[in-house]
């Protein structure tokens, strides 16, 4: 016997244990779905992979091992199996080679046990071994007793929710800035950055982050969540800093952009709360969707001269920021760029802006709005200003050369009302 057919003891709850013979080598889909009594299953060296909702259900099994052998593991395998408290793989190897089906976190035994062991070994602190180059998607999802992790500068992509949920990291550790940098992580749960919040290089901690010249681009999420970032130093090597890369390091206090940085990307600063100053260079040509999200110790921005676009929600929620100067380079400001930003007393929007999306002042209810327009152009959103569900925008005002009620015009290029 080599296989065992989908859905063979499915159902069957008054089984409580199981021991697969070696001569298969693949456990079917839903072979062992619903058999709640089920508290021990023997899967042996021969196996090779796991089936969708090959346990499904089986909320009895309290451990599993998963042999060496196994490289693939289905949709829902372990979907339900809430009774497990213990993972173990023969080694980091042999768990990082396993492609876990759609949503990892039921295929992942690891997602309800929480605990991974090696050689009978709990595993608290991970050391990914240099024969290592990728972690897939969801490899370590819900191990929340993991405490500490060290990627090696082998590493060189993080796969889908590969750390998602590891709620007990304090620590991640990487063998230097550039092959943090070098990491290709995608943007759901990768970079265990997120949840451990502290970089560490060497053994030290990282709290004044130097990026080197060596580097010319930092990464989707590189430093997403590192709290313990009180400083950031960006040389003129870097051209590009990618989604979300210093997304809720809220130690930041200033930032300065090198004028190699042509564009910022979305999320790149988002929740920075403790952010208070930045430097945007003259060669910056478009800032992107929620960039500045949450900064609410910013009190000031200067846009420079050469944006031609401001994306959705950009500085939505910069509860601090007081004034803000739109240069007449920009031509589209997206929905919700600055709504919430309640400090804002005055804003002028220059005639070159042909389009404003839903709420894009929405909530900014002390601001004074200049529009350098007579009237509302067609193409702007019907509710630029305010909330289609009511929420209040700023007081505005539309310009004319003439005196009128209502109106204004530029006294020694100073808004003015007539």
């Amino acid at each position: 016997m080599t296989s065992i057919g989908g859905s063979a003891f499915n159902g069957c709850t008054a089984l409580t244990s199981v021991v697969i013979p070696f001569s298969v080598t693949s456990i079917a889909r839903d072979t062992f779905a619903g058999c709640t009594g089920l508290t021990s299953a023997l899967i042996p060296e021969s196996v090779t992979s796991i089936g969708d909702g090959a346990f499904y259900n089986c909320a009895g099994l309290t451990s599993i091992r998963i042999p060496s052998s196994v490289t693939s593991i289905g949709y829902d395998a372990f979907f339900g199996c809430t009774g497990l408290v213990k993972a173990e793989f023969d080694s980091i190897e042999c768990l990082c080679k396993i492609k876990f089906g759609f949503h990892g976190w039921h295929a992942n035994p690891l997602f309800y046990a929480h605990h991974l062991y090696v050689h009978g070994d709990e595993v608290t602190n991970l050391v990914i071994p240099s024969s290592i180059t990728v972690i897939g998607d969801d490899t370590f999802q819900g191990c929340s007793s993991l405490t500490s992790v060290s990627i090696p500068s082998s590493v060189t992509a993080i796969g889908d929710g590969a750390f998602d949920d590891c709620t007990g990291l304090t620590k991640a550790e990487f063998a230097s800035i550039e092959s943090l940098c070098s990491i290709y992580s995608t943007y759901n749960g990768s970079n265990p950055l997120k949840l451990a919040h502290h970089l560490y290089i060497g053994g030290s901690e990282v709290t004044k982050l130097v990026i080197p010249s060596s580097v010319t681009s930092i990464g989707e999420d590189n430093f997403k969540g590192c709290t313990g970032l009180t400083s950031v130093s960006i040389p003129s090597s870097v051209t590009s800093i990618g989604r979300g890369a210093f997304n809720g390091c809220t130690g930041l206090t200033s930032v300065v952009i090198p004028s190699s940085v042509t564009s910022i990307a979305p999320e790149t600063f988002a929740d920075c709360t403790g952010l208070t100053s930045v430097l945007i260079p003259e060669s910056v040509t478009s800032i992107g969707g929620d960039a500045f999200l949450h900064c609410a110790g910013l009190t000031s921005i200067s846009i420079p001269s050469l944006v031609t676009s401001i994306g959705d929600g950009a500085f939505q929620c910069c509860t601090g920021l007081v004034s803000i100067v739109i240069p007449s380079s920009v031509t589209s400001i997206g929905s919700f760029a600055f709504s919430n930003c309640t400090s804002l007393t005055s804003v002028v929007i220059p005639g070159s802006v042909k389009k404003i999306g839903e709420g894009a002042f929405m909530n900014c209810t002390h601001a004074i709005i200049y529009c350098e327009t007579v009237r509302k152009p067609t193409s702007w959103d019907a509710y630029w200003n305010e909330g289609r569900l009511g929420d209040q925008g700023g007081t505005i005002y539309w310009y004319s050369e003439t005196k009128q009620t209502g109106f204004w015009h530029y006294v020694n290029g100073v808004p003015t009302l007539w």
